[in-house]
């Protein structure tokens, strides 16, 4: 793994230290990206400002609306911070790609993609040395 990685690595196995309301399940540096398996406590995450309606179930609802950009992008800047002390040159892509995780078996099958992904790089299509 390169520097850069080590830098990833560990601040994301601080995650769960660093933000309380986030379950890290699973989560793997490639050369070019990562994978991360989160889950997220609605009750004790952030709240949006914008959840401030009238209509109570409303409120709930929106009230985590957000706490994963918040969080993906507060993991980027801190990720970006650290390398940056080193590689001047380093930079994320724009924006990050989610899914969510409704069932066991989708749960289980993304985490098992994420396990196996490094011994895939050879046949990654975000692979640039193919």
């Amino acid at each position: 793994m390169s520097v850069n990685g080590i830098i990833a690595n560990n601040i994301l196995c601080s995650i769960p230290n660093k933000f309380p309301y986030i379950e890290l399940y699973n989560h793997v540096v490639m050369p070019n990206h990562v994978h991360l398996l989160i889950g997220i406590n609605v009750e004790e995450a952030p709240r949006n400002s914008r959840a401030n309606d009238i209509d109570e179930d409303k409120a709930t609802n929106r009230a985590w609306l957000g706490t994963l950009s918040l969080f993906i992008r507060q993991v980027k800047a801190s990720i970006s911070h650290d390398i940056h002390t080193i590689n001047h040159d380093f930079a994320w892509q724009r924006s990050f790609h989610d899914h969510i995780v409704r069932d066991e078996r989708s749960f289980n099958m993304i985490h098992e993609y994420i396990t196996h992904n490094p011994e895939r790089w050879d046949k990654d299509v975000f692979n640039t040395e193919l």
